[in-house]
């Protein structure tokens, strides 16, 4: 069967036309790659910002970061003296303040790298 494939100013046969787009289909997908890399980097950062939202609205959505909040602004009175903090009895409430932003600061650093 004979085939002639026409293209601009050269007749190439239809083994040759199927070579040249093999080609062409493998340089266009290796120049396809960074864009494609970049556009799943950007996806993971946005999903990690994401996660840190959700993270940040706990503050005002979970009732045990509410008391534990409400508990240390009591205990500290007028200020911002933290000396005055009874260890024991507001040993919960800190723990639980503290590994909250912990939580916050690792997921806001999983954004960043």
């Amino acid at each position: 069967m004979l085939c002639e494939v026409s293209a601009f100013w050269h007749v190439w046969s239809c083994e040759e036309a199927q070579v040249w787009l093999t080609l062409g289909l493998v340089i266009a997908a290796f120049l396809a790659l960074p864009i494609v890399w970049y556009q799943l980097h950007i996806q993971g950062v946005r999903e990690c910002l994401w996660k840190t939202l959700e993270a940040c609205r706990l503050y005002d959505t979970d009732p045990v970061i509410q008391e534990a909040s409400r508990l240390l602004n009591d205990a500290m009175g007028p200020g911002d003296d933290f000396t005055k903090l009874d260890r024991a009895a507001h040993d919960l409430a800190a723990t639980t303040m503290l590994n909250y932003l912990d939580g916050i600061a690792s997921t806001s650093a999983l954004a960043i790298t």
